[in-house]
């Protein structure tokens, strides 16, 4: 061995010791911190995460693909986090197969709904509680032509039957008496008014003329000079012999809306033998 020669051999290897134990040392206390600090992020994004991620599974399982971008969404944030990386690939799997899912159940409901609906439109009609089939009543055919015809007379027969039966009791309902002759003859306006409703068009003067002289009435017009207006209109006078007219069709007389009565419209000769001058007042009360 040379003179002066140390073996430092055994110093340097401790030294060595030494570093790698501070080299692993700090490691470690890197590692802690960076844990430490993606544990506390991901507590603060895990409700966040979580609260999106229900959103989107909710529009999906109401048939709303958009649903599906509120998971990527989340999913993304999830990736920047270690901890929370597992999570964020968890969550496109179960959106992906829950997309799938509902896509396949709609699909099966449209078919089933179609399928249905072409079943409805072959065989019209319902089920009773222990699934027999009902058969739909099939509509009747709209009436036209003759038969039509036919029906409109007998309603305006009917109704003309009605008129005769209980006109005693106009003049009682017209002024608002109680008594069962009114009674009988707001019934008789009532059923005049369902046969229009079932057969629109259908009309009958008679009784139009007592519904706008009790229009009147209610207008504050004189009962007593609407009531003898009425009567002149309804009312058919017994003349020797008739009067010749170069124009049949007189048109309705004017005042409170009225129609000609059922009996015919009057001439203006009928007029002059029939109606007496009227006074001023009269014309006013009843225009």
């Amino acid at each position: 061995m040379a003179i002066g020669y140390y073996n430092f051999g055994n110093i340097q290897q401790g030294n060595q010791s030494v570093v790698n134990s501070m080299l692993g040392l700090g490691k470690q206390i890197s590692s802690a911190i960076e844990t430490h600090a993606a544990t506390e992020s991901a507590k603060a994004m895990l409700p966040m995460l979580q609260q999106q991620y229900q959103t989107g599974m909710g529009l999906i399982a109401n048939g709303h693909a958009e649903g599906l971008s509120n998971i990527y969404q989340a999913s993304m944030l999830a990736s920047q986090n270690p901890i929370l990386a597992p999570m964020g690939g968890h969550m496109v799997n179960m959106g992906n197969s829950a997309m799938q899912q509902v896509s396949h159940n709609l699909r099966t409901r449209a078919a089933q709904e179609g399928a249905l609906i072409r079943a409805g439109m072959a065989h019209p009609g319902s089920y009773d509680a222990n699934g027999n089939y009902i058969p739909a009543a099939k509509q009747a055919a709209p009436i036209t032509g003759t038969a039509l015809a036919n029906q409109t007379a007998k309603y305006r027969t009917n109704i003309a039957n009605t008129y005769n039966n209980l006109k005693t009791g106009l003049e009682d309902y017209l002024t608002g008496k109680d008594s069962d002759a009114a009674s009988s003859f707001a019934q008789g306006i009532n059923y005049y008014q369902a046969a229009q409703k079932d057969l629109p068009g259908f009309s009958d003067p008679n009784f139009e003329n007592a519904i706008a002289a009790k229009r009147a009435i209610e207008a504050n017009r004189d009962p007593a000079l609407v009531i003898k207006r009425l009567k002149t209109m309804t009312s058919q006078p017994k003349k020797t012999s008739p009067v010749p007219t170069k124009n049949p069709d007189i048109a309705p007389q004017s005042g409170m809306g009225m129609l000609p009565a059922a009996s015919g419209g009057l001439t203006q000769a009928d007029q002059a033998d029939q109606e007496e001058p009227q006074t001023p007042e009269e014309d006013q009360s009843i225009s």
